[in-house]
Parts: C-alpha cells; structure tokens; sequence
C-alpha cells in the first residue's frame, strides 16, 4: 500500500465539503482584495464588483464556518488539541491584521500619509475578522463536544 493509500484510508475526506470550503476561501479573498486594492470604486459599480461582493460576503463566511463546525464534529483529535488549534487560528488573525494594515500604516504615517480620520493603526490591529471568529468557534465547538450526544447538533451550536 502507498503512503497517499494510507493516507486516504486514514483520513476519510469528504469532497464536496472540502470544495465548498475551499470556494468559500477563494470567494472571500476576492472579495478582501477588491475592498482593499480597488481604484475605481469596484464595489458596486461594476458586475465583477458585485460578483466578488455577493460571492465573497453573505454565503462565503457562514458556508466557511458551517463547513468548520461539521469537521469539528467528526474530529477524532482531542479536546485539547482542538482547543489549542483554535487558539492558533484566532492569534493568527492578529498576525494578519498586524501584516496588512497595522505595518502599512505605520509605514503610509512615516512618509506623511494620513491615517482614516479617527483611526489608528491599533484600531487595525485590533479588528476582528473571519480567523478571530473561526478560532473561537473552533475553541467553543471542542469545549461543546463532549456534551453533546448527537454530533450534528455541535454545527447547529456553532
């Protein structure tokens, strides 16, 4: 048997979620990168605009987390390590947000450019995103799980 059959017969995927997942993050990374990047007001104004606005918002996050909460029910791995999981993804929220505005911005401040008014590079720093809320659903999800008879209820919880 091939280490790749051994995988796959360790790890019983299940494709169609797998996708859905992996659209759901395509989705909001299109979306995330026309908000940021747009010149000429891309949201709204234009049908690729719109397209990666309805793709990248209303069904991308919830589809994303819903997906989350099924493969946290059908976790083999322990309470503990789905906790500690969770604890890496929500810090590695920070990370980004300290990756993509906060050093930007501190940047943009030194050379002269003004900040939004009212807002600091911190207040960036400090926003909460999709990774804040997965590692926290993560975290909540494998505290859940033990207490919950039927393991669908657990996506239903988060």
């Amino acid at each position: 048997m091939s280490a790749m059959q051994k995988y796959v017969s360790q790890k019983q995927r299940v494709v169609f979620l797998d996708i859905a997942r992996g659209l759901a993050i395509l989705f909001m990374i299109a979306q995330h990168s026309m908000l940021v990047h747009e010149v000429n007001e891309g949201e709204g104004s234009s049908i690729l605009g719109n397209i990666f606005l309805l793709l990248g918002t209303a069904p991308a996050a919830p589809v994303f987390l819903i997906i989350m909460g099924i493969f946290i029910a059908n976790s083999k791995a322990s309470t503990q390590r789905n906790i500690i999981r969770g604890i890496k993804i929500f810090l590695l929220g920070y990370v980004l947000n300290f990756a993509r505005f906060t050093v930007p911005l501190l940047i943009a401040g030194a050379l002269g450019s003004p900040y939004t008014e009212g807002e600091t590079p911190l207040d960036y720093f400090l926003a909460v995103d999709i990774l804040q809320l997965a590692g926290l659903s993560m975290i909540f999800g494998a505290l859940v799980k033990p207490y919950v008879e039927n393991k669908f209820i657990i996506p239903l919880i988060i």
